[in-house]
Formats: structure tokens, sequence, C-alpha cells
């Protein structure tokens, strides 16, 4: 392959894998689709912990507490130490492209404690590099790593599927931007900010040594600077709180989901359904509610003046009555008599006075071509435009009252959910109702953050503006003293760098984004089963917009498996921008998606990823006949993992 990949991986005593288990991984360039199918605990995920063990120092796949606390070292292995006594074990990775440049190495150790518990450490990072036809032992494994899979970037390529799904889920938005902000390479920009924000703040506060009213002002603009640093970081703590926050209300309906109860797995899942519902609802209440307010806009000027309209109207209808209306003399009749020189009755129209009387008459019936015929005719217009525009306001607001009432009924409905669960009379260890009210709880503490998080968002604005008074302030009191005018143009001077580069740094996020929309889409339409393609776009907040082939489609809708797919392509996409062209691990790929759509993601995944080693790690369920027969002439290598009595084999197919 031309591409960096996977040569092998090898585990010694890590975790359920005892003594020392080395998997071929190396691909051609027909062949680059690695399959590792395993039932569900028999330690898939383990082998993708073991590449982030080993590159990263962390285990980024680990969903059971229990798992966490457990010792890294293999157990069996550990049976026969004494306390005081220690195990080790490694993790060992070869890359290259067709042969081995880079082996990397991390060591751990597990001790036995005197009560019997373990804990673990673990050791540097080890590499040895190709130079030559050698291996040498390097000093710089992280750095070397750095240019091959940065931490930065890594999860986009070693990724757990089934979590994909949660991708999509409340607050994505900041997800996708940190994804955008994580490939996009502008680590050295946003490091000559800070620089230069740091020079900046170091010249102003040369003023304050200043006599007189520049120290004051110095002072005064210090002080609304600092009010803005705390507001920004009160925010911060109000959104991380919220992020957390949400983390809890999921725990807590995952739990409830899993009861031992039937009827509360049942209610729940109806809950989330109608939650769902509730969010299309809510946001085409907001779409309702902004065109009401555009209708009212339109409407409210014209129906303000439609007494004035009529009044204009009756009184047109008198001079036509009268006879006034049109006029009886036509303009175009003057023009032609004023250029003959000559009146109808004979009379030489060279005389100044005569010529000046048709003149004025001229303009006088002109006038009233203008104002009053135009007006005789748009009037009635624009009285008939004011009462389809009132129509159109009263639709819109019955629209809205309709929304209004339909949320009503399903929050009606949420909550007979709630107060059911709540009642709950259980001595079950999952104590349905008790988790409710805790949901309950989590639910109010969201709505206080957000309410929070709004307040402060319009206090940071109005602080924004006070800065900025202040500033201009103290460059006024600079600016009335030359001695002190340099000061202030070296301000200017950097201030104008750091936004020249701020600019640069927007040019690139929006260039980065805009391609992500592309591929996006791209890549979900290669993968998704329906027969009609979507358009996707990526605003400038981060969220992702659907338009499907009849209508929009919001992302709440979606199907587990269609999120699941959407937020693969979105990985799929941010790898292929990164610039690296590292292998690609997915953990479970199809978990969540039915047969038939399983199918088409299996035919097209080989061209999807085509050029890339990849290696799926599926358990039998998602790699059935009709899937293994799709992916048969691209695969490299198949290894199947056989766990028993708390130790997994790797046997090769």
């Amino acid at each position: 392959m031309d591409t960096i990949q996977f040569l092998s991986l090898e585990v010694e005593n890590y975790r359920q894998y005892r003594g020392n288990t080395k998997i071929n991984l190396k691909a051609t360039e027909g062949r680059h689709i690695n399959v590792i199918e395993g039932q569900n605990g028999a330690g898939k995920s383990n082998l993708l912990n073991a590449i982030t063990l080993c590159f990263y120092d962390e285990e980024t796949h680990i969903d059971d507490s229990n798992l966490e606390a457990d010792p890294l070292v293999n157990l069996q292995h550990l049976d026969g130490l004494e306390p005081g006594e220690t195990a080790t074990g490694y993790v060992r990775i070869k890359l290259g492209k067709e042969k081995t440049d880079y082996i990397f190495t991390r060591e751990f150790t597990t001790a036995k404690q005197l009560d019997g518990t373990y804990s673990s450490s673990t050791g540097d990072l080890q590499l040895k590099q190709r130079i030559g036809e050698d291996m040498h032992q390097m000093d710089n494994a992280n750095a070397q790593l750095n240019q091959i899979l940065p931490t930065g970037v890594h999860e986009y390529f070693l990724f757990d599927g089934e979590q994909l799904d949660e991708f999509f889920e409340q607050g994505y938005a900041k997800r996708v931007k940190e994804g955008i902000l994580d490939v996009s390479h502008i680590e050295l920009l946003n490091k000559s900010i800070n620089h230069l924000e740091t020079v900046q703040s170091r010249l102003e506060k040369q003023s304050s040594k200043f006599e007189g009213s520049v120290s004051e002002a110095e002072a005064e603009y210090s002080t609304e600077k600092g009010k803005l640093e705390t507001l920004k970081k009160d925010l911060n703590t109000a959104e991380e709180d919220l992020e957390g926050a949400h983390e809890r209300r999921k725990e807590l309906e995952r739990d409830l989901r899993e009861s031992s109860q039937d009827d509360v797995r049942e209610k729940q899942l109806e809950r989330e359904r109608l939650i769902d519902k509730q969010d299309g609802v809510l946001d085409n209440l907001k779409k309702t509610k902004e065109a009401t307010g555009s209708k009212l806009t339109t409407a409210g000027i014209s129906v303000y003046n439609i007494d004035a309209l009529r009044f204009g109207l009756g009184r047109l209808e008198e001079l036509e009555q009268k006879g006034e209306l049109p006029p009886k003399i036509q303009d175009w009749f003057i023009d032609r008599l004023l250029e003959r020189g000559t009146c109808i009755c004979g009379e030489d129209l060279d005389n100044k006075t005569r010529r000046e009387n048709l003149q004025h008459l001229q303009a006088e019936v002109e006038d009233i071509e203008e104002g009053n015929i135009e007006g005789k005719i748009r009037i009635p217009d624009l009285l008939n435009d004011i009462d389809s525009h009132v129509d159109d306001l009263l639709d819109e607001r019955g629209n809205v009252e309709n929304l209004r009432e339909e949320r009503d009924g399903i929050q009606d409905q949420i909550d007979e959910i709630s107060a059911y669960i709540q009642q709950k009379d259980t001595i079950d260890v999952d104590d349905a109702a008790a988790l409710d009210r805790q949901r309950d709880e989590v639910l109010e503490r969201i709505g206080e953050l957000e309410r929070q998080i709004g307040k402060l968002e319009v206090e940071i604005e109005d602080q924004k503006k006070k800065v900025e008074e202040k500033k201009s302030e103290w460059e006024a009191e600079l600016d009335k003293e030359e001695q002190h005018q340099i000061l202030l143009r070296r301000v200017r001077f950097v201030e104008e760098a750091r936004d020249e580069i701020k600019q640069i740094r927007t040019n690139i996020l929006d260039r980065v984004r805009n391609e992500t929309e592309e591929r996006l889409e791209d890549y979900f339409n290669q993968l998704i089963w329906k027969e009609e393609p979507y358009q996707i776009s990526l605003t400038e907040d981060y969220e992702v917009k659907l338009q499907g082939p009849t209508a929009p489609k919001k992302l709440a809708s979606l199907s587990a498996g269609e999120r699941q797919v959407l937020a693969l392509s979105f990985m799929a996409a941010l790898s292929r921008i990164s610039g690296f062209s590292a292998p690609i691990v997915i953990d479970t790929p199809l978990g969540r998606i039915s047969s038939k759509p399983r199918k088409r993601i299996a035919a097209q995944l080989p061209g999807y990823l085509e050029g890339r080693q990849v290696t799926l790690m599926v358990t039998d369920e998602e790699y059935t006949n009709d899937v293994a027969a799709l992916l048969d002439n691209h695969i490299a290598n198949e290894y199947e993992l056989q766990y028993n009595n708390e130790t997994t084999k790797i046997i090769p197919r």
C-alpha cells in the first residue's frame, strides 16, 4: 500500500489476552480490510484499547467502570503473585507501508498490594525506527508519533462505532466544532494570537505609570476588561456544568431503558419518542413564530394606514363622479399647442402671458395624472393586499396556536409517564421511581443552567461595549500628548497583527468547514440506504442540516442506524481532511444498523475508504454471511476471537 498501515499488533498478558498474542494486519492494495470477529465481551474493544494505550497511554474505549478498575496485566497471570510482587506486560505495534518502519512499544506493570488488591502503572512510549536497513532505538517516540497520528486527531481514525450514535445528540454542534478545530492545524495561529494578546496587555499596562488622566483611564479600562474575563470564565463554567448535567440525564435515562421492569422500559422508550417528537414541534414553532413576526411587520404598516387609504380612495371617487378625473384636457394636447405656437381659436401663442398660462395648466394636468390617476389605480390593490396580508397573518397565528396545543399535549403525555414511573413501588435494586426523580432534578438543573448561560451571553455582549468605550477614552487620553503616541502606535500595531491572524484563522476554518460539508454529504449518500440523495449543509454555528428528497429531516428524527452512518461519515470526512494517512480501526461499525441497510453499507465500504487500511472489529450479528460475501474480495486478514475461562485466543480464518 502507498499509505502507512498497521503491520502487526502484539500484546503480552494484556487484560484477557494471556501470554503472547500477535495479530498480522498487513494489507495489500487490492485487499485493504481486516476483519476481527468476536462476541460482546470477547475482547474486541480491548484490542482498540491496546492501540490507544500503546500510543497515548490511555484506554479510551472503556464503558464498564469495573473494567477500568481491573489490572492491566491478565488476571490469571496474576494468580500466583504474593503481596508486594509485580508482573509486567506490553503492547507493541509495527507500522510501515510494505516493511516495518516503526515499532512502538509501551510496557505496563501490575503490583499486588498487601490487602490483595492490584494497582497498575505504565512506562514511557518506546520507539525503534528504520534508518537504512537497520532498526534503531530513538529518543523522540512521542514526537515521531505526532507526525503519524497526533493525539488531537486520533479519535477520527480509532473509534467505537456504537458510540457514534450519541455523537449527534444534545450539544453535538460543540463536538462538530471541536472536530473541525482538531483537523484545521491552527495551533500555531492560536499560540500567535495568545502571545499578541499578552503583548498588547503588557503594553497597555505601561500607561498605568503615566501621570494624570492617562493612568486613570487605563485603570478604568483595565477594570472593565477584568469584568469581561470574569463573565467569560463564568460562562465557560456554566457550559461545562450543562454538559455534565446532560451526561447525567443520559445515564439516568439509559438506566431506565435497561430497567428490570418491562413497563418501566416501555414507558421510558415511549417518553424518549415523545421528547423527540416535541423537539420537532418546538423547532416548527420557532420557525412559525419568526414567519409570523415577518408577516406582522409587512401587514402592520399597511393596516396602520388603512383609514388614510380608504379616505383617499373616497376623495378620488368623488373627483371621478364630478368629471374632474380623468381631466378633460390631456397634457399631450397642450404640448401640441405649444409646439405649433397657435391656439385652436387661431390666436398667436407667442404672447408671453398666454404661453405661461398654458404651461401652468399643463403642470396641473400632470399632477392630476401622476398623482390622482395612479392613486385611483393603486389604492384598491393596496387595500386588497392588506386583506391578503391580514389573512396570512391570521393563518400564521392559527398555526402558532395549533403548534402550542400540540406541544402542550405532548408535554401532558410526558408528564403522565413521569408520574407513572415515580409512583412505582419497588424494592428492586433498580429503583425506577428514584431514578426518575433524579432525572427531574437534573432536568430542572439543565433549565437553570440554560437560563444562566443566556443571561451571561447578554451580559458579555454588554460588557464588550463597555470595554470598547473605556478603550476609546484611554486611547483619546494617550493621543493628547506626543510622548504617549508612540505607545499607542505600538498597541495598535500589535492589535492589527492579532486581528490579521484571527482573520487568517477564520478563513482556514471556513475552508475546512466547507470541505467537511462536501465530504460529509458525499460519504453519507454513499453509505445511506435511501434511493434519493440527501443534501447536507454545515452552518457557521456548526449545526448539521439535512434536506431529504421531499422535506427537511431533523437529526432527532433519524433512526439510530442513520445517526451512526452520519457520524461515521463525519469521522471519515475529518480523517481525510486532517492530512494524515494513518490506518483506520472501527469497533462495532454496524452494530445499530438493521439487515438490509447493513448490506448496502458493506457493499459501499471498500470504495468509501479506498486507499486506507481499515480494520473492522465486528460481532457475529454484524458480520453475517451476506456482509462477509460483500467484503470478501477486499479482505486481507480475518480472525475470530474465542473467549473461554476469562481468556481470549485469536484464531486466523
